[in-house]
């Protein structure tokens, strides 16, 4: 009798254990994300929410054009006990590290890629996510000077040629043996796009290649005067169907940029929020398996943007990258992309 007492309270012990598991996993606390990003980047943020599943709480604060604007958010949200930071913004590494240090609260800082390296201290707490679009300049650039010929004008507007990235195609197509005649920039002077004086003046250079770089649907307009014409920067991944056989490079063909970096934002918190009990939050995120999206060249091809073929990374050490590191490029200290 006494053993069959005992083992009933066996099984009873080891039902109430599970029903306690059971319950501890119900009631295991969210992992407490702070979002910086601006207010009209929705396309991040609806990713964001989408790929990060219910074990997320994402407390999102919106961020103005300037660093200054970030860290006052992300001070706000770290002492709000946040766990983990999720920011979108390029040119941030400097501002946020030493909040993250202090609070010792990783951040997963998400950024286009359109600066190239500058001299900046790495930190454990700071993990990058990016579009790489400056290697992807740099490579497309190369790829031109060898297959479009050894010349080539840039054409850019006024936001675009603050940051790096005509500097970038510039310096992947003369390190193949081309030479940029001019960087032109469209609306310098009036505010307005005036691509009038810009195509006159591809007429007197007489370039062997054409390439655009722009953020807004104004370059349409001169890209329909080049049919051919090289693009970059139009919804950060997806080239429209006006500017029909046009050539462009980046990480993501045929996917809204800003989407993408929500979307593996998302995922990768998820897949560390599963492990953060057991280990710290710092710990899981650097134990989720990533890798950067190679670079491909792609076309327009009747509406659709079709992948043509990956193109070669950029070199890790190259004379422009060591004088960008000592004299910056870029005019703009405003974040990027602010939409």
């Amino acid at each position: 009798m006494a053993t069959r007492r005992g083992f009933f309270k066996t099984l009873l012990g080891l039902g109430a254990g599970a029903s306690a598991l059971g319950l501890a996993q119900e009631i295991r606390p969210k992992l407490r994300v702070g979002v910086l990003a601006p207010a009209g980047a929705k396309g991040f943020l609806e990713a964001l929410q989408r790929f990060g599943g219910d074990r997320l709480e994402l407390l999102h604060r919106a961020i103005g054009p300037t660093p200054r604007s970030a860290a006052r958010e992300a001070e706000g949200l770290l002492e709000a006990k946040a766990e983990a930071l999720a920011v979108l913004g390029d040119g941030l590494e400097d501002t946020l590290r030493p909040l993250a240090e202090r609070y010792a609260v990783p951040v997963l800082l998400s950024e286009v890629g359109v600066l190239m390296p500058r001299q900046t201290a790495s930190s454990p707490f700071i993990l990058k996510n990016s579009l790489r679009q400056w290697q992807a300049e740099w490579a497309f650039g190369t790829w031109s000077a060898g297959q479009q010929g050894q010349s080539a004008v840039v054409v850019t507007n006024l936001l675009e040629a603050g940051y790096d990235l005509p500097y970038a195609f510039q310096a992947g197509f003369e390190a193949a043996g081309g030479r940029v005649l001019a960087v032109l920039v469209s609306d310098a002077h009036s505010g307005k796009h005036d691509f009038a004086w810009v195509i006159a003046r591809i007429r007197e250079l007489k370039p062997a290649t054409v390439h655009l770089i722009g953020g807004d649907r104004a370059g349409l307009e001169f890209a329909r005067h080049h049919p051919n014409v090289s693009v970059s920067g139009f919804s950060l991944g997806t080239l429209p169907s006006a500017v029909q056989g046009a050539y462009s490079a980046t990480t993501v063909p045929g996917s809204e940029g800003l989407e993408v970096l929500g979307q593996r934002v998302g995922l990768w918190l998820k897949a560390a929020g599963e492990k953060a009990d057991s280990r710290g939050v710092l710990a899981a995120l650097r134990e989720v398996p990533r890798a950067d999206a190679a670079i491909f060249l792609s076309r327009v091809r009747g509406g659709e943007r079709v992948k043509l073929e990956r193109l070669a990374e950029p070199p890790t050490y190259h004379p422009a990258l060591l004088s960008l590191a000592a004299h910056p490029r870029s005019g703009w200290t405003n974040l990027y992309p602010h939409v």
